[in-house]
């Protein structure tokens, strides 16, 4: 008799095919899963860093406009703004520094000139802010993807376009002149006893109790008509800025800051 061998049963060519596929598609299921996980993150930090710059650039430009001082006795405007370009005349320990922000190319730019100690130096320093967006290596791109900003300033109870030409205001030091030679519109009292006192205003007067007529003579201020104009400073700086399309901003961003009264 002979022994009947034992049969063993292996797998076919259809069932081993089928298992790669199944194995492919996990392998493809588990790997996108994977890509999705890592731009997430990429996504994410990207996110992260452009906010943190952001701030960076907002905190600097608030600390420019906080630490602002009135230039103006040295023909310097403390704040101006051109359409493109934000000036501001701060305060440092070795004098006046202006600081330029600006658009150009795409980008926010900000400049910012040597410390001035004379009327002359801070006036160049003006001169150079011309051009010092466009040509100056020293200029910092501050921040990219910007398509364009707009400047508000808060004078008296309302915000206005920083372009706009109102609320302007004599300048007080040169709103009067002294005229000791020049009489004035009022009269003078006449003195006692002949004294002349001065009168309020200007020359002549009527004659005072006493022993004798006393012509009275006085120093008056003959106001200037012709003292220049110039803009009051405001109270408050609003900046919005427009982000070009890819950069992960939702619309357009608007930062606001209040000054205070400047002298």
């Amino acid at each position: 008799m002979h022994g009947r061998r034992p049969y063993s049963r292996g797998f076919t060519l259809i069932e081993v095919m089928v298992a790669l596929v199944v194995l492919a598609v996990m392998t493809l299921m588990g790997w996108r899963g994977i890509e999705a996980m890592l731009r997430t993150r990429e996504i994410a930090q990207a996110n992260l860093e452009a906010t943190a710059r952001l701030q960076t650039v907002l905190a600097q430009w608030e600390q420019d406009l906080l630490q602002m001082e009135d230039g103006r006795d040295s023909g310097v405007d403390p704040l101006s703004f051109d359409g493109s370009t934000l000036r501001i005349t701060r305060h440092r320990p070795e004098g006046l520094q202006l600081v330029a922000w600006g658009v150009r190319d795409g980008a926010l730019y900000r400049w910012e000139s040597r410390p001035a100690r004379t009327r002359g130096e801070l006036q160049t320093a003006w001169a150079q802010s011309q051009q010092a967006l466009v040509l100056d290596d020293k200029r910092l791109k501050a921040l990219e993807g910007v398509q364009g900003w707009q400047m508000y300033f808060y004078r008296g109870n309302s915000w206005s376009n920083a372009l706009s030409a109102d609320d302007v205001e004599k300048d007080p030091q040169a709103s009067s002149t002294q005229s000791p030679d020049k009489p004035g519109n009022g009269s003078g009292n006449g003195g006692v006893g002949g004294k002349p006192p001065g009168g309020s205003g200007g020359s002549g007067g009527s004659g005072g109790n006493g022993n004798g007529n006393g012509d009275g003579q006085g120093q008056g201020q003959d106001k200037n008509p012709n003292t220049p104009a110039r803009k009051k400073l405001p109270t408050g700086v609003r900046m919005l800025l427009q982000f070009q399309d890819g950069q992960g901003y939702a619309g357009p961003l608007v930062r606001q800051i209040m000054l205070g009264p400047q002298s």
